[in-house]
Formats: C-alpha cells, structure tokens, sequence
C-alpha cells in the first residue's frame, strides 16, 4: 500500500526531486525509469490530469490522518475515476475518524465512478457530490451512506451560506 506524500507531489508538479534525481517531470513524454517511485501515479510518464484539486484532496485526507466529522463512520471508498479505457483507482479507508489513503484496486464497501473533470470540481469545491449523485453524472455501488458521510469532506462552493461554509472556514483558520 503506498500514500501519496507531499514529495512525491512536489515532483509530479514538475519541481525538482526531493532527492535531487533526475526524475521525469509530467510534462516529459515517455515512460518513467523503472523503480521511480512515482511512476504509479502518472502510469509511465505523461501528464496526469488529475494532479491539482484531486492529488491535493487524498493528500490532505491521508496527511490528516483523522478528521472528527467521521468519528463514527468506518468502512472502504473506493474512487473509480474513468476516462475513456483508463480508470485510475482511490481507496479510501475511514476507521472511526482514521484516514487512510493509497490507490489500490481493491475490493471496498463503496466504489463510486467519476470522471476525472467531475471529481476535480468536487475536490475544488465547485461541484456538489450529491446533485451530480442525483443528476447520474456518478454512480455508487455498495454502501451509499459512507458516500454521504464523506461528503462533508469536500469544500463547500465559494459563494456559500450557512453553518456548513462557516464550519470549513473556521477549520481553515486553526
């Protein structure tokens, strides 16, 4: 099982290494060198289209580790992201608040399937998960109350009103 941690961002953005090796950056064409640690998340080179709200969202969640608002949730998500013949996978396991992120294709409670335009403005806060649930621009199988518990992961749109802007706002803060 592999997290995606903030230096293995750092490269796929197209910054140096953090150890200074001559890493293939995203927007390099070709596959990566065998035994590059980050390979996996761009499958070989290429620019990966879901490095910025998507990558920051799951690094966010595994960095946090626990977040209280699912202190009494626990199961498996996993995100089938799909775009054209190519599906890239998320697994999320949530243990009484305890997050924990890789991208395993593994069997979990829930699988949800997106698109990666989609889910990038869930993770940016500019789409709502449970209008594109009902709109059928998403699908669930499996548990479909772990996806609305971890709904309220997500960050409210920015011209928001209510406890729920507040509550991210204030979390922001501290």
């Amino acid at each position: 099982m592999r997290s995606i941690t903030t230096a293995m961002l750092v490269v796929l953005l197209g910054l140096d290494a953090p150890d200074g090796s001559d890493s293939p950056h995203p927007g390099e064409v070709g596959p990566a060198p065998e035994g590059d640690p980050w390979s996996e998340l761009t499958d070989g080179g290429g620019e990966d289209p879901m490095v910025d709200a998507t990558t920051r969202f799951f690094e966010d969640l595994d960095r946090r580790g626990y977040d209280p608002l699912l202190a009494k949730s626990s199961g498996t998500l996993r995100l089938d992201l799909h775009e054209g013949a190519q599906t890239t996978h998320w697994l999320l396991r949530v243990d009484q608040g305890r997050l924990q992120v890789s991208r395993e294709d593994q069997e979990a409670d829930t699988v949800v399937g997106i698109s990666p335009a989609l889910f990038e403005e869930l993770a940016a806060g500019r789409e709502d998960g449970v209008a594109a649930l009902l709109r059928g621009d998403m699908t669930v199988s499996g548990d479909l109350r772990l996806v609305l518990q971890l709904e309220r992961l997500f960050p409210s749109h920015p011209d928001a009103r209510g406890p729920r802007r507040r509550f991210h706002s204030y979390m922001e803060v501290r």
